[in-house]
């Protein structure tokens, strides 16, 4: 945050530092959000498909595979790209939810903590 003293030296004032400071976090959370929500993608698919199993209805449970044998499947099945399927939903989503998180507690915890 900006110190009360440069505010006060740059004439700065303090909802404007505040709406400045908000931007700067809300940015920041949504970049770091979305570039984590990227990189975990892989193991969210493979994840996914460990827990579908044989999902036809009737179908008794399929004996529990490893994960590394799963991604091995689906990327011999589709290539890499299968790993990333559903990334651009999972990234619009993720964002804009850790951007809003982390601003709310900066500005909470300016607000009312410190």
């Amino acid at each position: 945050r900006i110190s009360q003293a440069r505010r006060d030296r740059e004439g700065v004032s303090s909802a404007a530092a505040s709406a400045a400071d908000l931007s700067k976090y809300c940015t920041a959370a949504m970049a770091a959000g979305g570039i984590a929500a990227l990189i975990t993608t892989p193991l969210d698919v493979v994840k996914t498909r460990v827990q579908l199993g044989n999902s036809a209805p009737g179908a008794t449970a399929p004996p529990p595979r490893a994960l590394v044998a799963t991604a091995m499947e689906l990327v011999n099945s589709g290539g890499v790209r299968t790993l990333f399927a559903g990334w651009v939903p999972r990234v619009m989503r993720a964002s804009p939810a850790c951007g809003i998180t982390i601003a709310s507690y900066e500005l909470m915890l300016g607000d009312y903590i410190l």
